[in-house]
């Protein structure tokens, strides 16, 4: 060990001194060209500098998961709470839509209603309907609302015994009650 380090260290003043002179001589006084020092050497392992090396290699590497590594976290974070906002907020909506559905159509039916209540309680019209008399209900019926398309007479027992509208197929009385008979809506009602 101590040969190749006198070695070394005769090469290195030698090449040294040589740079300074402006030309290169060998260790032994021959004018071949002196080897880099590194060439035939021994690598000097130097542990201090090996360790610092280590060091800022763990260090950039800690300060890059320092940076990423929470961006990361709070990025799937958020994510998650995103979706899961928008979900409940799009059900939010959905039964928001439902009820207000539901509230316009319980108005819409509380307003025919009062209408039938209206047209029948005035007194100008005498039960069983004849004809005229629907054709009639059903023109004043349309002046308070344009949803009544037409308007049927149904006595106690479910039979339809008036009608006035624009579907002629449905004045057939007999007709309609045997269709309603067969129907199974019709006969769990009666």
């Amino acid at each position: 060990m101590l040969v190749t380090q006198w070695a070394y260290n005769l090469g290195k003043r030698v090449v040294h001194r040589a740079v300074h002179k402006g030309k290169q001589s060998s260790p032994a006084g021959t004018s071949e060209p002196c080897a880099p020092p590194s060439v035939g050497m021994p690598a000097r392992e130097n542990p201090r500098r090996d360790y610092f090396r280590n060091l800022r290699r763990r260090l950039q590497v800690g300060f890059v998961l320092a940076l990423f590594v929470p961006l990361a976290i709070l990025s799937a974070y958020f994510h998650f709470q995103f979706n899961i906002t928008m979900k409940e907020s799009g059900q939010s909506l959905l039964r928001t839509l439902a009820e207000s559905q539901r509230i316009t159509f319980d108005l819409f039916l509380q307003e025919r209603l009062v209408n039938l209540f209206q047209l029948l309680h005035a007194g100008e019209t005498r039960l069983p309907p004849t004809a005229v008399e629907m054709s009639r209900c059903l023109q004043h019926l349309r002046e308070s609302s344009d949803a009544f398309v037409d308007v049927g007479f149904l006595n106690p027992s479910g039979k339809q015994i008036g009608y006035a509208g624009p579907y002629p197929s449905l004045r057939g009385f007999e007709r309609l009650r045997k269709q309603c008979r067969r129907s199974s809506k019709f006969v769990s009602l009666s």
